[in-house]
């Protein structure tokens, strides 16, 4: 297998899969129980509802869309293996090995963590099968995930255009059958479109860390069940993943606009979290005017399991969350030793202000975008005092151990902390950012 790097960001492997022909001819007349029938794209596992909306726009109806089969790895889970299962395994195991010699080629090059953020494994795979009216305009493919990096899988390449465009580097590849092309998801100078093919293009869209993707139905789901989820409205799409979210994360409310969840950490894990915290000897923690901003390495492991619970709850077709490699934790002391300067005397530890006070926010990799909401996860509760006060809404709110408590970042919803004492009041805080402003942004 050879490699070459374009511009430091793109990865382009030839010969990964050196039978990728050979796995085409097997799948175009085999189903069985972990090779599925092709089904069309556009069930609820399918594109994005970015993807959805495109094509809405062209004019493009159902069956043009392309079709996708998944290819199953349940050998580790089947006891009864039957010789149909053993026969098709080798389709899967020529994907996946392909797939783990250039995440650990990749790794390296990329100088990744893997002990941070190690690749996750894989269940499946889908191939997908577009045909002439199957595109994918320039978009960047999860510009809220800073530890997700994508593949792009080929099976073959008789067939006229469908190249590989990345936009901001002016490169066009014409990938060769049997290659993977990868590249970080979130970069945004790595925003790509796939161009329309003339004749069949099989490829495997697939994520580090989020696995299959687009058409993946996860196993033992039956193929007449599939079809319920099978639907081209947009709205219905959304609809589908909000009442999934609903089911999984019990919100409740203070008003409208502002919720939280209990126990959105586990109380095993805030034990661990705050013996760690304590760890840190104060010197070691960067002061601010009223609070400690403190660097924990030792529960970056941990952290990883709630940046993906965060990114699932509050990722939506409006709005990302920017996850953070390390936990952004903040820690107050009681009122004998910390105050603010501004108003020693008063009823706040921290002033009141909105989350989005400087219209926009700049990141490191100069993302510019407006906040939308305000994320607290209430790590302490042993003091007495020290509630989040809504100065426009007359609400005053101290959340148990545990809790997420999310809020706009609008001028009204302004809130301030109220003066404690007794304890630590230890959180973990971060924010929300529209998406509108990072395609009206994207070329800065």
């Amino acid at each position: 297998m050879e490699y070459e790097v374009f511009n430091e960001k793109i990865f382009y492997f030839k010969n990964a899969i050196p039978n990728s022909k050979e796995i085409i001819d097997y799948i175009n007349k085999t189903s069985n129980n972990v090779i599925t029938d092709w089904l069309p794209w556009g069930n609820q596992y399918a594109f994005s509802l970015e993807q959805e909306r495109d094509w809405k726009k062209e004019g493009i109806v159902s069956p043009d869309f392309g079709s996708a089969k998944c290819i199953y790895n349940i050998i580790d889970n089947v006891a009864d293996r039957d010789k149909v299962y053993t026969d098709s395994y080798w389709v899967f195991k020529s994907i996946d090995d392909a797939v783990n010699k250039c995440s650990e080629i990749y790794a390296d090059l990329m100088k990744i963590d893997t002990k941070h953020n190690p690749k996750l494994s894989s269940g499946g795979y889908v191939i997908g099968r577009y045909n002439a009216m199957s595109s994918r305009g320039p978009h960047t493919d999860c510009p809220y995930d800073d530890l997700e990096h994508s593949y792009v899988i080929y099976y073959n390449d008789d067939y006229e255009g469908g190249e590989l465009k990345f936009v901001k580097h002016n490169l066009t590849i014409k990938p060769e059958a049997g290659s993977i092309i990868m590249f970080k998801s979130s970069d945004l100078e790595n925003e790509h479109e796939a161009l329309y093919p003339k004749g069949y293009k099989y490829i495997t869209p697939h994520f580090w860390r989020m696995g299959p993707s687009q058409g993946f139905i996860p196993y033992g789901t039956k193929i007449e069940d599939s079809t319920k989820n099978i639907t081209h409205d947009f709205l219905n799409l959304k609809n589908v993943e909000e009442k999934r979210k609903e089911s999984k994360f019990k919100k409740q409310y203070l008003e409208e606009n502002i919720f939280y969840i209990e126990d959105f950490v586990s109380p095993e894990d805030i034990k661990i979290i705050v013996e760690e915290v304590n760890k840190v000897p104060k010197s070691a923690a960067y002061e601010h005017a009223i609070h400690q901003i403190y660097e924990v390495p030792s529960i970056c492991d941990l952290w990883q399991k709630y940046n993906s619970k965060l990114l699932d709850l509050l990722n939506n077709e409006t709005q990302f969350y920017r996850s953070c490699g390390s936990p952004p934790i903040i820690v107050y002391g009681d009122e004998k030793n910390l105050g603010s300067p501004r108003n020693p005397n008063g009823e706040w530890i921290m002033q009141p202000h909105s989350d989005n006070t400087e219209d926009t926010y700049i990141d490191h990799d100069g993302v510019i975008a407006n906040v939308a909401q305000g994320i607290v996860i209430f790590i302490t509760d042993d003091f007495s005092g020290g509630e989040i006060k809504y100065t426009n809404k007359n609400i005053i709110f101290k959340p148990k151990s545990g809790t997420l408590l999310c809020h706009p970042g609008s001028k009204e919803y302004e809130h301030g902390v109220l003066r404690f004492s007794g304890g630590r009041r230890i959180v973990f805080t971060g924010f929300t950012y529209k998406k509108e402003d990072i395609v009206e942004h994207q070329n800065i």
